[in-house]
């Protein structure tokens, strides 16, 4: 009942993604435990994005991503648990303590190295990009549940007003996508292809492209196992060394540097999504700047100068003060920090 009414009106699915997405900025510091509340459903909003998607793919033809039916679901499992470990993360810490927490981010992070080096030892190595499984493009699933709807309605042909009737969704269906103007040369989508509110945009119909993912290289090979197993770096010589000690910290930037150097070095191997993921990876650098210890010492004194010195302009100060009040909550998970 719940795929047919998705298939019958697609807009539905991004509405209650972003009903589950809005609710989770909303909830927090309303009451007690609102925090782990509105993570929760956070993650329950990217699991609902999954499910639509997998009901999309079973019932539509739509393009798949590239891979093996194995590959997939270890792609899936990585997913599920990213989608809610921040929330396991705070449940435990407030059910059994720190020991607790620490317990479920050690289950969690040795689950997701073994996922992670069972994709890149399985058949031919590949760059795991995130997001690990890219969500749908819900205008193609507004255009391929319009085409399905056409399809049964050509072969509904009872009466002489269905034949009427098809005759009409025939000549709108043989419209094209794209209208070009005799004069000016320019495109403008046309009026049949028009998706609903909550699927539009200023962007031209496009044909979903694919780029086969690069086979890597030896280094290549060994660049991304050391970003996979850094975690298994980084926690237990936290456990050894403590939470405030350099060596942890420079651990784990070690293999970040070192496995980023070696993948720009083969660049122009890489296809331009393979490419935007060693980008972001490079961005996401900054994040040894708010990581403890250098954090503590160094950079926390001047970025709660900057953020005070904020909070006393008019508009910016809405949104600073909330910013504040939850920057140390943020510094202490876990998984908000050294998850990247």
């Amino acid at each position: 009942m719940y795929s047919g009414m998705l298939l019958n009106d697609p807009a539905i699915s991004t509405r209650l993604e972003a009903l589950l997405r809005v609710s989770s900025y909303v909830i927090p510091g309303r009451f007690v435990a609102s925090k782990e509340l509105g993570e929760l459903f956070y993650g329950l909003s990217n699991l609902l994005a999954l499910l639509h998607d997998y009901i999309f793919r079973s019932n539509l033809t739509l393009p798949s991503y590239p891979g093996t039916e194995d590959e997939k679901r270890l792609l899936l499992y990585l997913s599920v648990i990213e989608s809610v470990e921040v929330f396991l993360e705070m449940a435990a810490q407030r059910l059994w303590g720190e020991m607790g927490k620490w317990l479920m981010v050690v289950v969690i992070q040795f689950s997701k190295v073994a996922t992670r080096l069972l994709l890149l030892f399985k058949n031919r190595p590949k760059l795991q990009k995130y997001p690990l499984i890219p969500l749908l493009n819900r205008q193609l699933v507004f255009q391929a549940t319009r085409s399905k709807g056409m399809q049964e309605e050509r072969e509904e042909k009872n009466s002489a007003e269905d034949e009427e009737y098809m005759n009409d969704t025939n000549t709108t269906s043989e419209e094209q996508h794209v209208w070009r103007g005799k004069r000016s040369g320019r495109f403008v989508r046309s009026l049949s292809s028009t998706p609903p509110n909550g699927f539009r945009s200023w962007k031209l119909p496009e044909s979903p492209t694919s780029e086969n993912p690069t086979i890597l290289s030896q280094k290549q090979f060994y660049a991304e196992l050391l970003y996979v197993i850094r975690p298994i770096l980084h926690l237990p010589s936290m456990f050894v060394f403590g939470e405030q000690s350099w060596k942890p910290w420079l651990l784990s930037c070690f293999a970040d540097v070192a496995s980023l150097s070696i993948h720009t070095q083969c660049n122009p191997r890489l296809t331009a999504l393979e490419k935007s993921e060693i980008s972001r990876r490079f961005v996401l650098m900054l994040f040894y700047l708010l990581r403890s210890p250098f954090y503590d010492r160094h950079t926390k004194e001047k970025i709660l100068i900057v953020l005070n010195g904020l909070c006393n302009v008019p508009i910016l100060s809405i949104v600073i003060r909330p910013l504040l009040e939850y920057l140390p909550s943020w510094q202490r998970t876990y998984f908000y920090n050294w998850c990247t």
